[in-house]
């Protein structure tokens, strides 16, 4: 893990993450994240009917 964004959630720079591969997140989950070949961790928000990471 690099960067401090998910600082909040107890996740730090140098920190290893276990990763379980599944076909469903409920919201609150924190996912690993892959868009254009860059992949990040974010938690996953509901707000309203629109869903965020």
């Amino acid at each position: 893990m690099k960067g401090t964004s998910m600082v909040g959630a107890n996740i730090y720079d140098g920190d290893k993450v276990i990763i379980e591969v599944t076909d469903i997140a409920e919201e609150g989950e924190i996912m690993l994240c892959k868009h254009e070949g860059n992949r990040t961790i974010k938690k996953l928000v509901k707000k309203d009917r629109n869903w965020y990471i």
